[in-house]
């Protein structure tokens, strides 16, 4: 039982720290390039090295330690999406016609959603339970979130409608497509996680635990290549 929970404490306070320089450099990023919150991501990469330091301490219990964890990631989308809410306020719409959504974004959405039937067999665990219901929740509020970016009316400010219009596509791809990314890999280190601590793992556990690997890389791989593509057409436009 010693050596489940100092695994646990391991797993958890790896994801933490990495999750706090991930969410440094974007802050350093985003900082550059006023693209988000700075400071919610710096609140939140403070945050998960507070974590990843209780939980190494042995002051927090792991599980919990990865339910702020997989929070405190909503949390910074939430900041972004609101702060992008208050900036169309000062924009104005454009007056060509879109899709609700365009296709690939809503692809990518429905990919996350599928994720979670990676948290199916663990919700019938009694331990794992409530856990896998907070990971499931944080699933669909990144799926909502994604959903909001990606259905937002374009918004210009009407300096230069033509490259304007692409960079606004790029940057609601680009962030609709990380927040999927997001909440695959929320089911992933959970899967991940709850298998290693486990006395034993069953075909089904390890199916899955595969699966959502594949899912979230491949989502990855899609994403980056997809808005590297709007990237360049927004270069060529002339200005």
């Amino acid at each position: 039982m010693q050596s489940q929970l100092f695994i646990e404490r391991i797993i958890v306070s790896a994801v933490a720290v990495f999750a706090g320089i991930v969410y440094l450099l974007a802050a350093l990023r985003v900082k550059r390039n006023g693209e988000g919150s700075a400071s919610a991501r710096l609140a939140i990469s403070a945050f998960a090295f507070l974590v990843a330091a209780l939980v190494a301490l042995r002051d927090l219990d792991p599980v919990v330690g990865y339910s702020l964890t997989a929070l405190s990631l909503v949390a910074v989308s939430i900041a972004d999406l609101v702060r992008d809410e208050r900036a169309r306020g000062r924009r104005i719409a454009a007056l060509a016609p879109r899709p609700v959504a365009e296709f690939v974004p809503t692809l990518w959405i429905g990919v996350a959603l599928v994720s979670l039937l990676a948290l199916v067999p663990y919700m019938h665990v009694a331990n794992e339970r409530i856990p896998a219901a907070i990971a499931a929740v944080c699933v669909i509020a990144m799926a909502a979130i994604a959903w909001r970016i990606a259905s937002a009316p374009t918004q210009l400010t009407s300096a230069n409608p033509a490259r304007e219009r692409i960079c606004e596509q790029a940057s609601r791809v680009r962030s609709s497509g990380m927040a999927c990314v997001l909440a695959c890999g929320i089911v992933l280190v959970f899967v991940n996680f709850v298998n290693r601590a486990l006395p034993a793992v069953d075909g089904v556990e390890r199916f899955w635990a595969l699966a959502m690997f594949v899912l979230w890389a491949g989502l990855w791989v899609w994403t980056s290549v997809y808005v590297k593509r709007l990237s360049h057409a927004k270069l060529v436009v002339s200005p």
